[in-house]
């Protein structure tokens, strides 16, 4: 039986851009790499996920990306199938909401629309907290 434990994770690395200038809809295209590298004595692993997401026909207008790394400790890896077996847990274990939905990321966004440009307030009244400002989904 193997088992996974999660001994540490960071994000190695964010990326944003967007210099989109208005609002509506747009067309993402994404990548997605998780990769595992073994330690010569299959105790311990550092997995590695990168996935970004652009703005399809203009990657220069939007794009993000993430660069994910675990470190894991092992227990009963010794060969090709129980490395299979691992290599699911620690996708699992770095990203524990997923299982449930298991729906990619260009799907998510893919109906995510920009918010529309706002009105001009009114003098002496205050605009909502962007913080507590929300964008639906149509």
């Amino acid at each position: 039986m193997v088992t996974v434990t999660l001994a540490t994770q960071r994000i190695r690395e964010v990326h944003f851009v967007n210099h989109i200038d208005k609002s509506g809809q747009i067309q993402l295209s994404s990548s997605f790499n998780f990769h595992v590298d073994y330690a010569a004595d299959n105790t311990r692993c550092v997995a590695k996920l990168y996935q970004s997401a652009q703005m399809k026909d203009d990657p220069d207008k939007l794009f993000i990306s993430a660069e994910i790394v675990g470190i894991f400790n092992l227990q009963g890896v010794t060969d090709e199938d129980t490395k299979r077996e691992a290599h699911v847990q620690c996708y699992d274990q770095l990203f524990p909401y997923l299982p449930e939905h298991r729906v990619p990321a260009h799907h998510r966004l893919r109906n995510a629309r920009l918010p529309a440009e706002e009105e001009p307030h009114e003098a002496g009244k205050t605009s909502p907290s962007p913080r507590r400002r929300r964008t639906r989904p149509p």
